[in-house]
């Protein structure tokens, strides 16, 4: 409900100033897409794609050129300690790289809000510790 995703059966939700229930379909895209990322438990990964282009997608699909979109992903999942995989496609990932694929995917565009279901289900122990 927070996410605009669902409409609540009672009362109201209300996130960043805006209730995202009272907002037309079209424009709670909008504001999910500008204010909030998804961590996906089945990572939901597009498998033609490389890992920098899935960790590119909320960029591109906000109308980032996708050049830059994707050097942007491949700089955020640097970080992730995946430079070396960043052109891999999602079936040749091991479990926790594709889940960290997907939590660049969910930060890249830099939401003021993230929606995690279990986010670190696929990692190792030490990658997965806070």
């Amino acid at each position: 409900m927070i996410t605009g995703l669902l409409d609540p059966s009672d009362g109201e939700v209300e996130l960043f100033g805006s209730s995202a229930g009272r907002l037309p379909a079209n424009q709670r895209i909008l504001f999910r897409r500008e204010n909030v990322g998804f961590v996906f438990q089945q990572f939901n990964l597009l498998p033609a794609l490389t890992a920098a282009e899935n960790a590119a997608v909320p960029l591109i699909a906000a109308g980032m050129k996708r050049t830059e979109a994707v050097e942007r992903a491949k700089a955020l999942l640097d970080q992730l300690g995946l430079n070396g995989r960043r052109d891999a496609l999602p079936a040749t990932l091991s479990g926790g790289e594709q889940q960290r694929v997907a939590i660049a995917r969910a930060l890249v565009h830099e939401p003021r809000l993230v929606v995690c279901d279990e986010p670190t289900a696929a990692l190792d122990h030490a990658t997965g510790k806070p």
